[in-house]
């Protein structure tokens, strides 16, 4: 026979797990999240490397949550590196991400013969406070700035992009995002 004090334990510690639980089945519901994949095509194969990812698009990734593009990276340290780009999703998303036999094989036939390299995949959210939208249509090429913010400086970098977002509201019809690195690996993105 269990104690009093046997009994209240056992509830104590059944409501912490219960608690636990619950936390950790929540997610953010209105967040829009994009997985952004580096790869660096071989030299000589960069038409079959696009033309493969946009079949392999064409086939697995035309349906929201999972649609997703390919950018080119034109200036900068990552220049020749291509941006693979599945958004808007979350985290709850990428657990229905299209990953049975058949995709792997069509990225292992369309896609990976043309890669020399994979760099580094990234998570970013959208921050629907700092950025703004009051245009139409995607531009032809965006500019994409990494700032790396120091610990503890936060704050101060938020009330900078709200001046920035302030002044492109003021000019109208422009097109102004801030994302944050959900995990950031501290190498400055």
């Amino acid at each position: 026979m269990k104690t009093s004090k046997q009994r209240i334990a056992f509830l104590i510690a059944g409501l912490f797990l219960v608690t636990i639980s619950g936390f950790a089945q929540e997610e953010e519901s209105s967040y829009q999240m994009a997985e952004i994949m580096y790869m660096l095509p071989k030299i000589g194969h960069e038409a079959d490397f696009v033309n493969g990812v946009k079949e392999h698009n064409q086939a697995y990734h035309t349906t929201a949550p999972y649609t997703a593009h390919l950018d080119r990276i034109v200036t900068g340290r990552d220049a020749g590196w291509h941006v693979w780009i599945m958004a808007p999703c979350t985290l709850s998303d990428l657990d229905g991400r299209p990953n049975d036999e058949a995709h792997g094989k069509d990225w292992d036939a369309r896609v990976a013969p043309h890669v020399a390299r994979y760099g580094r995949t990234e998570y970013w959210t959208h921050n629907d406070k700092l950025s703004l939208k009051t245009s139409e249509g995607t531009p032809a090429i965006e500019e994409i700035w990494f700032v790396d913010v120091e610990d503890n400086k936060g704050a101060v970098i938020n009330k900078v992009l709200e001046k920035v977002k302030d002044a492109f509201e003021r000019k109208g019809n422009a097109n102004y995002h801030v994302y944050n690195n959900r995990f950031n690996a501290g190498d400055g993105r």
